[in-house]
């Protein structure tokens, strides 16, 4: 029934979004942004980072643009996804 139907479709649906989420030892290492939560002190807030190597090699960190310089993340993300494409085209 149409009931039955739509509680497995959210339910797969509500899997597959837990699913695109995965542990940050598995994102790339190349400057891609992707999305980033899970850091202890706030497990629910989500940024958009980049791994850094800084040139002085004592940074090798998850950071996010600031206002005027990179942000580290302290205390590191501990779950990745990758970014979505943007939308096609103009406003509807």
């Amino acid at each position: 029934d149409r009931d039955r139907y739509l509680a497995r479709s959210r339910a797969a649906l509500e899997a597959a979004e837990r699913a695109a989420w995965r542990p940050v030892s598995e994102a790339p290492k190349d400057g891609t942004p992707v999305l980033v939560c899970g850091a202890e002190n706030r497990p629910d807030k989500m940024d958009v980072a980049e791994w850094h190597y800084w040139a002085n090699g004592h940074c090798y960190c998850w950071a996010t643009e600031g206002a005027l310089n990179m942000q580290p993340l302290d205390p590191p993300p501990t779950h990745f996804r990758p970014l979505p494409a943007p939308p096609e085209g103009p406003p509807a």
